[in-house]
C-alpha cells in the first residue's frame, strides 16, 4: 500500500448512539494503534482494551481502517486514536535472495509512518520554539534544584532554575496575569524574626475584618447596608473568642439600618468599630427610616468606635445603653469612643444611659437636632475630654445622674439652650471647659424629683461639683441678662445645690449680663466661689430666695486709707471726711476709691469696717466717729464717743456687714468745742475695709 495522508491521530466526539469510527489514516495491524477514552474537561484518559473495548477493521488497507467500540462512546467523552508502531525495522533482504516490490514499498511505508507517528508527539504534544527568532533562545535545561521552577532568565535566552531556593525570579505582576485568581490558602506568609513559624496569607489577612471584605463599596452611593449587617453577624456569632475590630476604609458608605451591637451571653462586645479618621471613613444614614439610630451598642462590656463620622442618622448617631431604662441593673461598661464626629443627626449626637468606666474623647457633637452629648439615667466613673458640643438645637451637653466624673478641656459654643445643663451630679469635676455665644446659660445646674427619677439617693441632687479654671462669654445670646453668662442655678421640690467655682473667668457681651442667676425658689443655693475672675461686669449676679454665696478667694483682703491733708471739723456739724489720699495704702480687694467713699467691688458679700482718728481740739465735752452706708446711717451702724476735753484718739469697727456690689463707705465725724477743730493728717488717722466672704 501507499500512505496518502500525514495524519497520525483522531479524535472522536461520542454522541450514546456511535460505535463505528472510520479513522483517515493507515495501519499494518490492528495492534498498531492506541485507543483511549478521554473526559476533556478533566483531560482524564482511559486506555480501552483490543478486542474488549474495540476492534480495529481494515488494517492494511491504504485508505485507512475503522475502530468498532463494542458499546457506544457516551456524550460528553471523546475517543482518541493514536498511531502506534513498534519503533523495529522487520524487513529483512538476503543476498541474491528474492527482490520484490511490495516488500520495499511496504519498508518505505513503515518509515513514513514511524516519522509521522513522532512528528504527531513532537509537534503536537511538546513546546516548540517559533521559528527566525535572533539571537536563538537556549532550551538546554538546567541541573534540576528542589523547590524551584524553570523559567526564561532576565534577557530571554536561556532556561534557568527560578523560584524561592534561587531567589531569581519567582511569582510576579509580570508573569502572572491580572485576573489570576490564586487562593490565600496556597500562598505562605512568614513573619520576620526568630521562631516565627509560616502561615498563609489567608491565615494572616483573616486577622483584621473589614466590611469590604462582605462587600461594602464606600462609594457614596452604593447602598452597603447588607455588607454592615453580614460584617456585625460574623463578629457577633461565635460564643467563644468572639468580636475584633470591624475595619471601616477611607469611604462614605451609604447604610439605610441601624449597626446595631449585642453582647453575648457573658456580657461582651469585644467589638471595635475603626475607621480611617472623621474626615475619611463616613457612615452616612440619611436614608433610613424616621427614627433610626446611627450605631449602638446594647448592654455589655468592652467596645468602642473610634475615627469614624457619623452623619445624618434620623434618630441617634452613637448610642450607648440601647434600650437600657434609667436605674436598670444591666449597663455599659469599659468602653471608648475616641476621634469621631456626629453631626446632622435628628436627635442627639451622642447618647449615654446607664453606663460606668467609659471614656469620651476627641469628638465633635455638630449641627445635632437634640443634644450635641447627652448621658441619661445614671452614670460612674465617666470620663470625657477635649470634647467639643456646637451648633445642637438643645443643649451642647445633657448630663444627668453622674457620679465620680470628669470633664476635662470640653467646649459648647453656639447651641440653642444651656452649653451645659446638668442635674443629679455628685463628685463631678469641671476642668478647663468652656461655653460661648450658647442661647441660654454657659453653665446650669438644676435639681428636681421629675430629673431624679432612677438615680440612686445617694446620686440624687448636686453636691460636691467643681468647675475649675473654666471659662465663658457671650452667653445668653437669646436675650441680655436673661440667662447666666457663666453659672445658673435653680432648685425644685426643696432639693439642694452645693457647687464650688475655683479660679476661671467670664466676660459680658452687654452690661446688662450677668456671671451668676442663683434661684434657690425651692430648695437652698450652697454656692462657694474662689478668685473668680469676673469683673468685667457691670450688672450685679442674681441671688434670689434661699441662696448663698460664700466668696473664699477674697476673705482677708482689705482697702486702708490715710488721710492725705489736715481737715477742719466744724462745731456741732456732722461731717464726712473727705480727704483721703486717693492712693490706698493697701487695696488687694480691688475697691474703687475716691477722697471720701470706698466703693465694694464685685464678688465680695460681706465686710468688716474700721477707722481711727484723733482730732485736736479744745472745750466741749463730746466727740463722735461714726460709719456710713451709702451716704446714711444704717442698721446697728458703728459708732465710738467720747466725752473729754483733751486731744483724743478714736476707733471702731463693724461686725460682719451684708453688702453688695458698688455699696459706699464713708466716716463721719462731729464734736461740739463751740469752735472748729482739726482732724491731723497722721499715721493715727485711717479708713479700712476689709472682706470676710
Amino acid at each position: 500500500m501507499t500512505v496518502t495522508t500525514t495524519t497520525a491521530s483522531q479524535t472522536f466526539q461520542g454522541n450514546g448512539v456511535a460505535t463505528a469510527f472510520p479513522c483517515a489514516f493507515e495501519i499494518f495491524l490492528d495492534t498498531d494503534v492506541n485507543v483511549y477514552f478521554v473526559n476533556p474537561t478533566t483531560g482524564v484518559q482511559t486506555p480501552a482494551v483490543l478486542n474488549t473495548d474495540y476492534t480495529a477493521a481494515g488494517a492494511g488497507a491504504s485508505n485507512g481502517f475503522t475502530v468498532n467500540t463494542t458499546v457506544p462512546v457516551p456524550t460528553g467523552t471523546n475517543l482518541y486514536v493514536v498511531r502506534a508502531l513498534p519503533l523495529t525495522q522487520l524487513t529483512d533482504f538476503t543476498n541474491q535472495g528474492a527482490f520484490f516490490p511490495n516488500m520495499h514499498e511496504q519498508a518505505l511505508d513503515r518509515l513514513c509512518m514511524l516519522i509521522q507517528q513522532i512528528a504527531n508527539y513532537s509537534e503536537g504534544l511538546n513546546i516548540t520554539m517559533p521559528p527566525g527568532l535572533a539571537p536563538q533562545p537556549s532550551t538546554t535545561f538546567p541541573v534540576p534544584q528542589a523547590g524551584s521552577l524553570i523559567g526564561w532568565d532576565t534577557e530571554g535566552t536561556a532556561l534557568v532554575n527560578t523560584g524561592p531556593t534561587t531567589g531569581v525570579g519567582g511569582i510576579s505582576d509580570l508573569n502572572v496575569a491580572n485576573n489570576a485568581a490564586i487562593q490565600g490558602t496556597k500562598l505562605a506568609f512568614l513573619q520576620a524574626g526568630v521562631g516565627a513559624p509560616g502561615r498563609t496569607v489567608q491565615d494572616k489577612q483573616r486577622e483584621r475584618v473589614s466590611v469590604k471584605d462582605f462587600g461594602a463599596k464606600g462609594d457614596g452611593i452604593t447602598d452597603d447596608t447588607s455588607a454592615f449587617l453580614n460584617a456585625v453577624t460574623y463578629l457577633s456569632g461565635a460564643a467563644d473568642s468572639r468580636g475584633g475590630t470591624l475595619h471601616i476604609p477611607a469611604g462614605t458608605y451609604v447604610v439605610n439600618e441601624s449597626i446595631a451591637f449585642t453582647a453575648n451571653a457573658d456580657g461582651l462586645h469585644n467589638v471595635f468599630v475603626q475607621g480611617d479618621g472623621p474626615l475619611c471613613t463616613v457612615l452616612d444614614f440619611a436614608g433610613c427610616a424616621a427614627g433610626t439610630d446611627g450605631v449602638t451598642f446594647g448592654a455589655g462590656s468592652h467596645f468602642g468606635v473610634r475615627d469614624v463620622a457619623i452623619d445624618n442618622a434620623p434618630g441617634k448617631g452613637i448610642v450607648i445603653g440601647r434600650g437600657l431604662a434609667p436605674g436598670a441593673s444591666s449597663n455599659c461598661s469599659y468602653y471608648i469612643v475616641d476621634n469621631v464626629r456626629v453631626q446632622g443627626c435628628g436627635g442627639d449626637g451622642v447618647f449615654s444611659q446607664a453606663s460606668y468606666a467609659g471614656s469620651y474623647t476627641n469628638i465633635w457633637a455638630k449641627n445635632n437636632s437634640g443634644a450635641g452629648i447627652n448621658f441619661a439615667g445614671f452614670h460612674t466613673s465617666i470620663s470625657v475630654g477635649r470634647v467639643e458640643a456646637s451648633g445642637n438645637i438643645l443643649q451642647g451637653f445633657s448630663l444627668n445622674g453622674i457620679i465620680y466624673s470628669r470633664f476635662a478641656a470640653c467646649g459648647a459654643d453656639e447651641n440653642g439652650q444651656q452649653g451645659y445643663a446638668f442635674s443629679n451630679l455628685r463628685g463631678v469635676v469641671f476642668s478647663g471647659c468652656g461655653a460661648e455665644s450658647n442661647q441660654r446659660d454657659g453653665f446650669f445646674g438644676f435639681t428636681s424629683d421629675a430629673s431624679a427619677v432612677g438615680t440612686p439617693s445617694a446620686g440624687q441632687d448636686i453636691r460636691g461639683v467643681v468647675l475649675s479654671g473654666c471659662f465663658a462669654i457671650s452667653n445668653s445670646a437669646v436675650g441680655a441678662g436673661l440667662y447666666a453668662t457663666f453659672l445658673g442655678l435653680s432648685t425644685a421640690n426643696s432639693r439642694a445645690i452645693e457647687i464650688v467655682v475655683e479660679g476661671g473667668s467670664a466676660a459680658p457681651t452687654t452690661s446688662t449680663d450677668a456671671a451668676f442667676i442663683l434661684a434657690g425658689t425651692s430648695g437652698v443655693i450652697n454656692f462657694h466661689k474662689n478668685a473668680f475672675d469676673d469683673t468685667a461686669f457691670i450688672a450685679a449676679d442674681g441671688i434670689f430666695g434661699t441662696a448663698t454665696v460664700q466668696n473664699q478667694g477674697v476673705a482677708g483682703r482689705s482697702c486702708t486709707l490715710q488721710l492725705g491733708a489736715p481737715q477742719t471739723i466744724a462745731t456741732a456739724t456732722d461731717t464726712a471726711v473727705n480727704t483721703w489720699n486717693a492712693t490706698p495704702i493697701v487695696n488687694d480687694l480691688g475697691a474703687t476709691v475716691t477722697t471720701q467713699t470706698i466703693a465694694i467691688p464685685r464678688g465680695v458679700h460681706k465686710v468688716r469696717v474700721s477707722a481711727a482718728m484723733g482730732l485736736n481740739m479744745t472745750g466741749g465735752t463730746i466727740r463722735t466717729l461714726s460709719i456710713y452706708k451709702n451716704g446714711a446711717k444704717f442698721l446697728g451702724f458703728p459708732i465710738a464717743q467720747v466725752a473729754q476735753a483733751a486731744i483724743t484718739d478714736l476707733s471702731v469697727s463693724s461686725g460682719a456687714l451684708s453688702v453688695s456690689t458698688g455699696d459706699t463707705f464713708e466716716v463721719h465725724i462731729t464734736q461740739d468745742s463751740g469752735a472748729s477743730a482739726t482732724l491731723s493728717a497722721a499715721n493715727s488717722v485711717w479708713f479700712t475695709v476689709e472682706a470676710v466672704s
